[in-house]
């Protein structure tokens, strides 16, 4: 093809400087030092000009939206001055403040908008629908927000308005089964190479450094992210995914389809004190070329995909579940299967100590506002069940003894119905006794079982006992495994230390009740009256909560604390506010409510109150 150059006049109204000017240019162009740069057009490619997340209201930590409306109009000026074919506006036009506010804020976006010289396509962002509705938001801007495509000088372009409600707390669902339905089919119908633009990116990115997502990545990107990898490459056409919302310029390649978002227009964390002023342009033709000028300009010129070619998938975790039993069959039993009860760990996940876990109690009340059968399992014996109850009560849960189940009370249970005229030497504190107490099991020093649980009121004399006392024969029974607890300073040593000691030094080996043991999830959803089809655990700890959970059939959702992701559970979540909300999305998609009407605001008498979107 052959190309023609063009000057194009850029004045930024926060800086001086050439920034501008170092948009990487085609070989050999010569880079002036005003505020003029040269950009590459091929005659008969397809050039599309960018933009996103352009927030335009007020000024906050690091979102410059003051700046907004004199930045979009030098983005219009640049596309009207570049002869670009199409124009397409990612989404987050506005920040959310209020339904009177926002609908000004979109007037005034949309005004600009109204002054390119060639067609124009928008993207609904979550902040955009807060408060307005996506019809809304097509009158104000006089533009299809519905999802749709067009085929343009050979390529097929993709608008998918999917689904980016984000419920604070929680986060976003994501696209509905519809939205997926409908991306399917309309790729289905083309075999031009397509390019599909949203706001949430469609693939779960890195956000190692990211102002926003670094500890909250379950909400930079679509939950469905699976589903739609599995569209987009059975369909074979899909090129490249452009997406804004995550506020960085970022690119990916996963089978050879390049996952691209651009940085918003006023973000500053990575420009600190002064918007970005990003915006970006692609071209396609022989090649796939994206470039951003502002003060984070990029380059990327890739090959445009082979059609159907998909990479290997790698199988490591696939090995790992099914080595721990979890076919391919029990994971899409898990993914298609509603939840309709909950086992939730206490430490880590519901409170440090006596210090509640940011969002945990608001968490808790959401699922008993829907009615959610749930346990809190915990492997501390520390506490009775009433102890743990009226704890949680003095928190503002509304609470009994039987919504607490503890490895100590398994233990006795367990005891009881396998060994009725047995006693126990009880090597633990005053809680674990009292559950055995209620259970009628006898405490007896030279009993049939040794019962060990980490407690302050251990001393060195009990532990010599308890030595001879399984020398002896006696059996050792220990009521968890876990090698520490989280408090308010850290983290103490708990039963895993017991153990260790004990087995090391009697060189016996240890029966376990607690998690990761089946017994004490078997006791858990034979109170519940749940299956293990139908429930969920929800833990922080991958060695109890999450391998014990799976191992007795249950799915679980690991709670990170922010201090990563490796997992084998079924969801991992930063905290179980976004636990929760991941558990409630998902019971809405199995069953398949009709909540688009929800998602998209048409009811009036909702649209206008729900939670903000910081």
């Amino acid at each position: 093809m052959v190309a023609r150059r063009r000057s194009i006049l850029f004045r930024d109204p926060c800086c001086t400087g050439d920034f501008a000017s170092r948009r990487l240019a085609p070989r050999g162009a010569r880079r002036t030092n005003t505020m003029t740069r040269t950009v590459g057009f091929m005659e008969e490619g397809l050039r599309i000009k960018l933009v996103a997340d352009i927030h335009h209201g007020r000024k906050t930590e690091t979102k410059r939206g003051p700046f907004a409306l004199s930045l979009l109009e030098n983005f219009v000026k640049d596309a009207n001055a570049c002869d670009a074919d199409l124009v397409v506006d990612l989404g987050d036009r506005i920040s959310d403040e209020g339904c009177a506010g926002d609908r000004r804020r979109q007037k005034d976006v949309g005004a600009l908008f109204e002054k390119l010289t060639m067609p124009r396509r928008h993207i609904l962002g979550n902040h955009d629908v807060v408060h307005l509705t996506p019809r809304e938001n097509e009158e104000i801007l006089g533009s299809p927000l519905a999802m749709h495509s067009i085929d343009l000088k050979g390529f097929h372009l993709v608008f998918w308005n999917a689904n980016t409600y984000i419920p604070r707390p929680f986060p976003s669902s994501g696209a509905l089964r519809s939205d997926l339905e409908w991306l399917r089919a309309d790729l289905e119908k083309s075999d031009a190479p397509a390019v599909i633009f949203t706001h949430f990116p469609l693939y779960k990115p890195t956000m190692w450094g990211n102002y926003y997502f670094e500890d909250a990545i379950e909400y930079s990107f679509d939950a469905n992210a699976e589903r739609i990898r599995e569209i987009i490459t059975s369909t074979g056409n899909v090129i490249a995914c452009i997406a804004g919302h995550v506020h960085w310029n970022s690119w990916h390649s996963a089978d050879d389809i390049a996952f691209i978002t651009l940085q918003s227009l006023t973000e500053s964390f990575c420009t600190p004190g002064v918007p970005s002023a990003v915006w970006g342009t692609v071209e396609l033709g022989d090649s796939l070329s994206f470039s951003t000028v502002g003060r984070q300009p990029m380059h990327l010129q890739l090959p445009l995909r082979h059609c159907k070619n998909r990479w290997i998938r790698g199988d490591l975790r696939l090995r790992s579940r099914q080595t721990a039993g979890l076919t391919p069959a029990v994971w899409d039993r898990w993914s298609n299967s509603p939840i309709s009860a909950a086992l939730i760990d206490l430490d880590g996940v519901v409170w440090r100590g006596n210090v509640p876990v940011d969002g945990a109690l608001e968490a808790i009340k959401t699922l008993q506002e829907h009615q959610i059968p749930l346990l809190f399992v915990t492997n501390n014996a520390l506490l009775t069940r009433e102890d743990y109850a009226e704890k949680l009560r003095a928190m503002g849960i509304l609470c009994t003894p039987d919504d607490f189940l503890t490895a100590g009370y398994a233990a006795a249970q367990w005891l009881r119905k396998s060994a009725p005229r047995s006693g126990a030497f009880i090597l633990g504190g005053r809680a674990l006794r009292e559950e055995f107490r209620e259970m009628g099991i006898r405490e007896d020093r030279e009993g049939d079982f040794v019962v060990a649980a980490m407690d302050e009121e251990i001393t060195g004399k009990d532990l010599i006992e308890a030595v001879r006392a399984i020398e002896a024969g006696a059996r050792l029974l220990v009521v968890n495994p876990d090698l520490r607890v989280p408090v308010e300073e850290g983290y103490r040593a708990d039963g895993g230390a017991l153990m260790a000691f004990l087995e090391s030094t009697t060189e016996r080996r240890s029966s376990v009740v607690g998690k990761p043991s089946r017994i004490l999830f078997e006791a858990a959803l034979e109170r519940l009256g749940a299956s293990c089809q139908n429930a969920v655990m929800i833990g922080d700890t991958e060695d109890t909560d999450i391998a014990g959970a799976q191992s007795a059939g249950i799915r679980a959702i690991r709670i990170t604390n922010g201090e990563g992701e490796r997992t084998m559970a079924w969801r991992s979540c930063r905290d179980l506010q976004a636990a929760i909300g991941v558990l409630l999305g998902h019971n809405a998609r199995c069953a398949d409510k009709s909540t688009e009407e929800v998602v998209s605001g048409t009811s009036d008498t909702t649209k206008c109150t729900r939670r903000r979107v910081d």
